[in-house]
């Protein structure tokens, strides 16, 4: 009949009927032992989920965000930078991450017929220079919006090392916000995931790892011209739980921030 849809036809089960369902086939098995996963972060995973286990969750609404096709290029020369960049955004790309080794390459060329007002361009520098970013917001039009992913601490837990030493990388640092630009700052969570942190370490060395700039910038009285930092994330295979680790960032960084 009209109005009908196929569910119409059978009748609602409850989450008991599906677990007793469950455990006959396990043929006297151990059902917490059989069929629930303990994940790493202490989480018990069950192996179905109901309606009834959303009756007492209240679900945060956030406001959805649009996505952007990137790609990463390795601009240890300049030229060859632009080169690729121009052909991937032919191919699709709307973003861009270029990642820049030394002070020698020159960040214009990069840019060259690259329309910053249209394609989101970040430079993940890998050293620390306010005369260098100076120049590309000088020299190049609408260069305020790039989002310049600076991370001192991020090199230091990647490499055991400071570019200089803690107190010139944050006094660097806290220069960088006296110039007009979208993003200055990035934290690289990426790196304690490859260290082996579960998602929950991930989020809190995050977190703390942000927070050491918020104190930085507190301390120069910078903090109000902080606009956003840019958090770099790696995802692995367990599908739900990397989506859910997305939005506990942003709902921390909120709180956080």
């Amino acid at each position: 009949m009209k109005g009908e849809t196929l569910f119409d036809s059978f009748r609602d089960i409850s989450e008991k009927e599906w677990k007793q369902k469950i455990q006959y086939n396990l043929k006297g098995k151990d059902y917490n032992e059989e069929v629930v996963w303990n994940s790493p972060e202490g989480i018990k995973v069950k192996p179905f989920y109901h309606a009834e286990d959303l009756e007492h969750i209240t679900i945060q609404q956030t406001q959805n965000s649009s996505w952007k096709i990137g790609q990463n290029i390795y601009a240890g020369n300049a030229i060859m930078a632009n080169e690729k960049a121009l052909r991937y955004l032919e191919k699709g790309a709307e973003a861009l991450q270029f990642i820049v080794p030394s002070e020698n390459v020159d960040a214009v060329i990069i840019l060259n017929n690259i329309d910053l007002s249209r394609v989101k361009v970040c430079f993940e520098l890998q050293f620390v220079s306010k005369t260098y970013i100076k120049q590309i917001l000088d020299k190049v039009s609408n260069a305020n919006k790039i989002h310049w992913q600076i991370d001192p601490i991020g090199h230091l837990a990647r490499s055991g090392n400071w570019y200089e030493n803690m107190s010139s990388d944050m006094s660097l640092v806290e220069e960088l916000f006296t110039l007009d630009t979208e993003t200055i700052l990035s934290v690289d969570v990426s790196l304690y995931e490859n260290a082996g942190a579960d998602i929950v370490q991930q989020l809190a060395y995050a977190m703390s790892h942000a927070n050491e700039y918020l104190n930085v910038l507190k301390q120069g009285e910078n903090l109000g011209q902080l606009k956003s930092i840019d958090f770099k994330v790696s995802v692995a295979g367990n599908y739900f739980f990397e989506i859910a680790k997305l939005k506990a960032l942003r709902n921390l960084w909120n709180v956080l921030s």
